[in-house]
């Protein structure tokens, strides 16, 4: 009997960039229209790829649901209240983030200028202490062939968007992104 041999599934747990974190918790948008609630821009000495994006809520009085999208930007946002989100580093030998811009909004932004939506989920707001909290995740550069969404400039950004929506009830959100950085 011939045992064939299968190639085995080979993935590096640790690459050779530098990688990178921002989360932020209990971001209260509100009830105002909303536009970019999360925007990360990019650097001018080196390429980001967000790899990762995490998003979670809950709604003061009654649970909602939410169109969730991740957009790309060709140009920085302005206006709304920023809440600056400072980036950690994943390893303690990585320099710090070069990103230029890292910050979640509790009042509306006028969003940059939309390069696609890159992924978008239905997301549900449940009522705190709920015992159903399910949030988005999405990923990006996983299987062959496949590109992380890429930052290149300081003008180019990733925005979390709500697609317009006016929350009934003020909400609260939970927001990761996961990046590496590399010499452009």
């Amino acid at each position: 009997m011939t045992v064939p041999i299968r190639a085995a599934n080979i993935c590096e747990i640790d690459g050779p960039d530098n990688s990178y974190i921002a989360s932020i918790t209990g971001l209260n948008v509100g009830t105002l229209a909303t536009t970019d609630i999360f925007v990360l821009y990019g650097s001018a000495t080196r390429i980001l790829r967000i790899v990762q994006v995490g998003i979670t809520a809950t709604a003061n009085t009654a649970g909602a649901h939410f169109d969730v999208q991740i957009q790309g930007r060709s140009t920085a946002v302005s206006g709304g209240t920023p809440a600056v989100v400072t980036p950690s580093v994943q390893d303690p030998l990585d320099p710090a983030s070069t990103a230029n811009v890292c910050q979640g909004y509790t009042a509306a932004p006028v969003a940059g200028t939309s390069t696609g939506i890159f992924a978008a989920a239905k997301l549900f707001a449940p009522t705190p202490g709920s015992s159903l909290n399910v949030g988005a995740q999405f990923n990006f550069g996983y299987g062959a062939g496949c590109k992380a969404m890429i930052l290149r400039g300081v003008n180019s950004g990733m925005a979390i968007n709500l697609a317009g929506a006016t929350p009934a009830n003020p909400t609260s959100f939970d927001i990761f992104v996961v990046w590496t950085e590399r010499d452009s």
